[in-house]
Parts: structure tokens; C-alpha cells; sequence
């Protein structure tokens, strides 16, 4: 069942609709998560700046507030709106790719450096 914090009809505000709205706000609930947020491997966050949604308000909080608890991500506002998303999506794709191939290479690194120490233990 989807409600609007306001009533369709006469703009009239409601309160207690906003409030579960505001639950799923990230601009509400990520100071909460800030320990959860360390954890993540990798945070990309792209938004136009004349975004027709006005998406780039709440981007620009989110963006203050993964600075202000120090965690790792990549904030790009790009000129455009929201359906300008051919040069971003290949930034963004880009930016993924970077990081899965960083930590799929760390890992593998990890594990032939292990694996040649067995080899070197076994032999002497």
C-alpha cells in the first residue's frame, strides 16, 4: 500500500507518512550505519547537477556525510540531468571495473604467494 507524506488532494502535510518515509532516507539513516559503511569495498555516487528529480541535494548530504565519518567513495556530479546517463553510466562502469579487478587481483596475489610458501616449506 504506497502513500504519499502529503495528501493528493490538498497538499496537506502527513506527518506520520513522512516519518516512515524518512526511514528509508539515506540522508536519515546512513549516520546511524557509519560502522556498516567502513565495511563496504567500494561507494560510487554520480548525480547531475541540474538532475530534473533534484536528486543532487540529497547527493550532496550524502556525500557530506561519508565525508564527515571518513569513508572511502567516489562522489562525481556531472553537467546534466537525469536521463544524461550515457557518459556517466561508462564512468561509473569504468570506476566498477577498476575495483573489481583491484580485488579479484589482491586475492589472487594473496593466494599464489601463500600456495609458493607451502611450495619453499615443503622443500626444506
Amino acid at each position: 500500500d504506497f502513500e504519499f507524506p502529503v495528501d493528493t488532494d490538498t497538499g496537506e502535510f502527513i506527518p506520520k507518512v513522512f516519518r516512515r518515509w524518512q526511514q528509508h532516507d539515506p540522508v536519515e539513516f546512513l549516520p546511524k550505519r557509519r560502522n556498516a559503511l567502513h565495511a563496504l569495498r567500494g561507494l560510487y555516487i554520480e548525480v547531475g547537477s541540474q538532475d530534473e528529480f533534484h536528486l543532487q541535494y540529497g547527493a550532496r548530504r550524502i556525500h557530506k556525510i561519508l565525508e564527515t565519518y571518513s569513508v572511502p567513495h567516489h562522489y562525481h556530479e556531472f553537467n546534466g540531468g537525469h536521463f544524461d546517463m550515457e557518459a556517466p553510466r561508462a564512468r561509473g562502469l569504468h570506476w566498477l571495473l577498476k575495483k573489481l579487478l583491484k580485488h579479484n587481483g589482491e586475492g589472487r596475489r594473496g593466494k599464489l604467494l601463500k600456495s609458493k610458501e607451502k611450495v619453499k616449506r615443503s622443500r626444506s
